[in-house]
């Protein structure tokens, strides 16, 4: 299959681009008054331009989910990323320098990113590595849905009633602590079980102890409660 950006890439594009030698010029004649190449810098005497900048697609090319991706690939997949959304000799440059992030700061970047740019649409978002299960009800569930050494390192909350990614928005994915991913009814059918129903509160847990009763089995360790659903008659 012809891959037309890459193509493009590979004949109208040496990466990383040479740094300019105009920039060079600029930086050696502006002194201390430019103190890098960095957009805000730039943006000291190119107000306008900066302004056009900033609300573009392109003031996003670097952003921290971008980063974040970058580290967990390897050094090819890497440079080619970097053709498109950091061209420049000094950005590559900067990149290798600085290495790695930490975990705590690439987690706490992202949280801010969310807070800031997603508000709408996530309710709050829980790092792995705390100690937070006894701030709320939200937190508890939050939670409880970790697995210690195969979660990722931050549980994300969407507000209520937003469904991300749960099959093209036609149902809800399981994978949220409200009650619409999260409520399983417990149903007992067949010879033994009263016909009737419960409105009370009971969870996945409470089916272990109630087929105990049933069979006489006593469950002392287990975790959930007998529900009385049996025909004792």
């Amino acid at each position: 299959m012809f891959d037309a950006i890459q193509y493009g890439l590979n004949t109208s594009i040496t990466s990383p681009l040479r740094s300019a030698s105009k920039l060079r010029a600029a930086r050696r004649s502006l002194g201390s008054r430019l103190k890098s190449l960095a957009p805000d810098d730039c943006g000291q005497c190119h107000a306008d331009q900066f302004n056009q900048w900033r609300t573009s697609r392109h003031a996003q090319a670097f952003s921290p989910g971008l980063v974040g991706q970058l580290l967990t690939f390897d050094t090819s997949d890497t440079a080619e990323c970097l053709q498109c959304h950091a061209p420049l000799a000094e950005q590559r440059t900067a990149f290798e320098a600085a290495g790695a992030p930490s975990v705590e700061r690439v987690v706490a970047v992202v949280r801010s990113e969310l807070a800031t740019n997603f508000k709408a649409t996530i309710a709050e978002t829980f790092p792995v590595a705390g100690t937070w299960a006894r701030r709320g009800e939200l937190a508890r569930r939050a939670w409880n849905a970790r697995v210690p050494g195969r979660s990722g390192d931050l549980l994300v909350v969407p507000r209520y009633g937003v469904l991300v990614g749960a099959y093209g928005g036609k149902g809800s994915g399981h994978g949220t602590p409200w009650e619409y991913d999260t409520h399983v009814p417990l149903i007992f059918w067949g010879g033994g079980a009263l016909a009737s129903s419960r409105s009370n509160r009971v969870t996945p847990y409470d089916l272990a102890p109630t087929l105990g009763s049933w069979l006489g089995v006593g469950l002392p360790d287990a975790t959930g409660q007998r529900i009385d659903v049996w025909d004792r008659r």
